[in-house]
C-alpha cells in the first residue's frame, strides 16, 4: 500500500492508523511525510526508513479476491480510503494531504 502526499505541505502520520476489513491495524510511529512524496507500507518485516515502512506481520493481510484500506487520523478522522474486489493484492495510492483540505472519502481505489 503506498500512501502519498500531493500536497505542498509535509504530513505528520506520527499516530495516524491504516486498517483493513478485518480490523488488522498499522499505527505510524514518529513519521513525517514530505510533500511530494510517498511511502510504502509493506506487510512483512523490515527496516524502516523514508520510502519504506514496515507492518511486521508473518501473514499476508490485505485479501486478493477484495479488501479495503482505511487512512485515519490520530484523532480517528478518516483521510482516504481504497476498497477493491479480485485481480489481485490492492495496489492504490491513498492520499495523506486530502486531510490538509478537506477530507476525502472514495468507496473505491
Amino acid at each position: 500500500m503506498v500512501i502519498k502526499n500531493t500536497g505542498t505541505k509535509p504530513v505528520i502520520l506520527s499516530g495516524w492508523t491504516l486498517r483493513d476489513q478485518q480490523h488488522h491495524v498499522y499505527k505510524f510511529a514518529t513519521f513525517k511525510l514530505a510533500a511530494g512524496k510517498g511511502v510504502t507500507i509493506h506487510t512483512g518485516t523490515g527496516s524502516d526508513d523514508r520510502n519504506d515502512l514496515y507492518w511486521g506481520s508473518a501473514e499476508y493481510l490485505w485479501n486478493n479476491d477484495g479488501d479495503k484500506a482505511v487512512l485515519k487520523t490520530r484523532a480517528g478522522h478518516t483521510v482516504d480510503a481504497c476498497a477493491y474486489s479480485g485481480g489481485g493484492p490492492v495496489r492504490d495510492v491513498l492520499r495523506a494531504q486530502t486531510f490538509l483540505h478537506a477530507p476525502l472519502n472514495r468507496s473505491t481505489g
